[in-house]
């Protein structure tokens, strides 16, 4: 009996001490990033909060133990739209039992009162609130962004000591990072494809920051690693030095564990005897690492992706670079497998670092020791053609011409096919094939095919076939009747389908268009975006999100859209009313009303009961709506109505045209009254016969000619 209370009490310690090292304790990390690459007109639209969120997410997911339907991520939400996020992450949360954490992350711009979304403001203080509010029992708030230190000032109470020697089941508050300083400003780099303060966070919890070697980062880590090495790679930038902030208030035992480097990715080992600074790229050519190992004394380890990495390594007037092969099992750097790195032009730049981080994104020469290059290339397919003759390394070509398809690491110049071109990792210049034409990693230049074009790293240039793929951004053309973007899209989509997942800063022109995010013009039969600050114009116009701009077309469909124009614009933010009103036209009218922001259309139906103007009507228009305080706004519409007159028969309508100018007094929010004057001019079909005026006859009407006439009149009514 008490062997199996000890056996009991073992599986209990051995369930506990398993708990502590997943980082969360055992329990649940609810996760929001939020990407805002839009401030408002006055500002300049950033290029890289959408990388910084993917880049987050990553490694959360990968290392940070939180799952994939804990986390979620916007980009270039409005307020609202984060606040409603918030709020039902807050009721998922209170319905989860045990231990929880809440992770909030945001990139993009901010000034000294809140968020910039979109065109909308969220205050630092509205934020803090719906973040402490979410029922957990840790909130973490990462912000990357302008004059964001004022977020984690403290409203009172006393810091914890953040640095604490244990795991943490029983830590309970708050932790609130920022990059910068209350007057300072983020900056984000082309070179990192991302902001500094990210890209050095997400290397810190890949492993960069843990100084310890316990193979977790811990938060006190992770901020001291972030803080150092954003504060060394903009001292010297024209935006000036920043300096991340935090406001630590935890209660409890331990250290917050964000990452686990034992779980998970593979790891890249850089050993004892080693120091100085390091940068891994993918296969693709992206930047996975960039980190400095200050001391001899100490292992390194990176958790990243397994596959095949260019590392560079940075020392004293010596520069080494090398592929390492990275298997799911982790790998150990050999700094005997890394071969020196000529840097002559060092001594025309200035120092031996400067001049290899200017060659190290430089297309390799013929003395490069990690590649073979052979000028041209002929062949059938790759085992039978020049290239085959290279048995070991990565072959770089300048021009190749294969009757069937070819295949090399690198081009610089023109690859042509006769049924393909297949390039494993970068493409400046042309591929001309017939059916097939592949590029592994980045395109700088052209892709032209009768059949797929595929990049699957950035491409800077066109593709023209008959299916385009770009799995990650474009900046150029696509001409295709298929093309799609996995990422962003700076330029143009001409096609029947066009597809874009990220952002579209340009044209899209096709049948049917979708852009995740649309800055520019859509044109086609169907438009489909989520947030848009442009045009939408097509036969039919959908946005999930906010139009800051104007859909024109048959039916339009948006969130919440500040100018919409067609026969039905419906924004699901407004809703729909109806107004009762009555006119010199019509006694009686009834008109739905679909509101936008700053614009509505109508769909209207007026009756005149008795008299000489007897009869009904009916008609669609469209307006202008401007708001002149809370309660007081001013409207002017017009709309082209049907005339019959009398109710006896059908006959061919003679055609109103009335333009109202009316204020109108909200009084709650779905009821208001308004009044103003009119505008009317009628056109008759019969020719020499004067149509029957509608309504009230004022004796005002003029006809200067017998099958027209126009006069002024009035409008009186209320919304509802």
């Amino acid at each position: 009996m008490r062997g199996r209370w000890l056996r009991y009490l073992l599986v209990a310690c051995v369930l506990s001490l398993t708990a502590s090292v997943r980082g969360e304790s055992g329990g649940r990390r609810f996760t929001l990033l939020v990407a805002s690459t839009d401030g408002g007109r006055e500002r300049a639209r950033l290029r890289y909060p959408g990388k910084d969120t993917e880049a987050l997410k990553r490694v959360l997911t990968e290392i940070g133990g939180v799952a994939d339907g804990d986390i979620e991520s916007l980009v270039d939400p409005d307020g609202a739209t984060v606040e409603k996020r918030l709020l039902a992450i807050k009721e998922r949360a209170a319905a989860t039992p045990g231990r929880k954490q809440f992770f909030f992350y945001y990139s993009g711009h901010s000034d000294e009162r809140g968020l910039l979304l979109f065109g909308s403001h969220l205050e630092y203080s509205r934020l803090r609130a719906l973040i402490t509010d979410i029922p957990v029992d840790v909130h973490i708030g990462i912000l990357d962004s302008c004059a964001a230190g004022v977020f984690a000032q403290r409203k009172g109470g006393v810091n914890a000591d953040p640095f604490l020697l244990q795991t943490a089941p029983s830590l309970s508050g708050h932790a609130f990072l920022t990059s910068t300083s209350e007057r300072e400003a983020a900056q984000e780099s082309g070179r990192l494809r991302g902001s500094f303060f990210t890209h050095a966070l997400v290397t810190g919890l890949r492993g960069a920051a843990d100084s310890d070697g316990d193979q977790r980062v811990t938060l006190q880590e992770a901020y001291r690693f972030a803080f150092d090495e954003t504060l060394a790679r903009t001292e010297a930038t024209l935006g000036g030095p920043q300096h991340a902030t935090y406001d630590i208030q935890l209660a409890g035992r331990g250290d917050l564990v964000l990452t686990d480097l034992r779980s998970g990715s593979a790891r890249l080992t850089i050993p004892e005897g080693i120091a100085g600074r390091m940068i891994v790229r993918d296969a693709r050519g992206a930047l996975a690492a960039e980190v400095s190992k200050p001391t001899v004394g100490a292992k390194l380890s990176l958790s990243l992706q397994p596959g095949n990495y260019r590392v560079t390594f940075f020392e004293p007037q010596r520069v080494r670079r090398g592929l390492v092969v990275l298997p799911p099992q982790g790998v150990e750097l050999l700094l005997a497998e890394l071969r020196d790195v000529p840097i002559e032009i060092a001594v025309a730049r200035g120092s031996s670092l400067e001049a290899a981080e200017q060659s190290e994104a430089a297309p390799p020469t013929e003395e490069d020791p990690i590649y073979r290059v052979l000028p041209g290339s002929a062949g059938i397919v790759p085992p039978w053609s020049v290239n085959a003759i290279e048995k070991t390394r990565p072959v770089i070509n300048y021009f190749s011409l294969n009757l069937g398809w070819g295949r090399a690491a690198r081009l610089y110049g023109a690859e042509i096919g006769v049924v393909g071109a297949y390039i494993t990792e970068e493409v400046a210049g042309l591929q001309a094939a017939t059916l097939f034409a592949v590029s592994g990693g980045r395109l700088r230049g052209a892709q032209t095919t009768f059949g797929v074009n595929l990049v699957r790293g950035e491409a800077f240039g066109g593709q023209f076939g008959t299916v385009n793929v770009a799995q990650s951004d474009l900046t150029g053309l696509q001409a295709a009747s298929v093309n799609y973007a996995g990422g962003d899209l700076r330029g143009l989509q001409l096609g029947a389908f066009n597809l874009a997942r990220g952002g579209v800063y340009g044209l899209q022109a096709a049948s049917v268009t979708y852009a995740a995010r649309m800055y520019g013009l859509q044109l086609g039969g169907i438009a489909i975006a989520g947030q848009v600050s442009g045009m939408q114009v097509s036969g039919i116009n959908i946005a999930s999100g906010r139009v800051r701009g104007v859909q024109l077309g048959i039916i339009n469909i948006a969130d919440d859209a500040d100018v919409a124009i067609g026969m039905f614009s419906i924004s699901k933010k407004y809703g729909t009313f109806i107004d009762l009103w009555m006119s010199d036209s019509a006694a009686i009218n009834v008109s739905l009303r679909f509101p936008a922001r700053y614009s509505y259309s109508l769909v209207s139906f007026g009756v005149h009961p008795a008299g000489a103007g007897a009869g009904w009507q009916y008609g669609l228009g469209f307006g202008f709506h401007a708001p002149l305080s809370d309660k007081l706004y001013g409207e002017i519409d017009d709309t082209v109505f049907g005339v019959q007159p009398g109710f006896a028969s059908l006959e061919m309508p003679s055609l109103l045209n009335v333009t109202r100018l009316t204020l109108g007094v909200r009084i709650a929010r779905r009821f208001a009254v308004f009044g103003g004057l009119t505008f009317n001019m009628q056109w008759g079909f019969k020719e020499g016969e004067e149509p029957l005026r509608p309504g009230f006859d004022l004796g005002s009407a003029s006809s200067p000619h017998p099958r027209w006439r126009m006069w002024p009149g009035f409008a009186l009514g209320m919304t509802i």
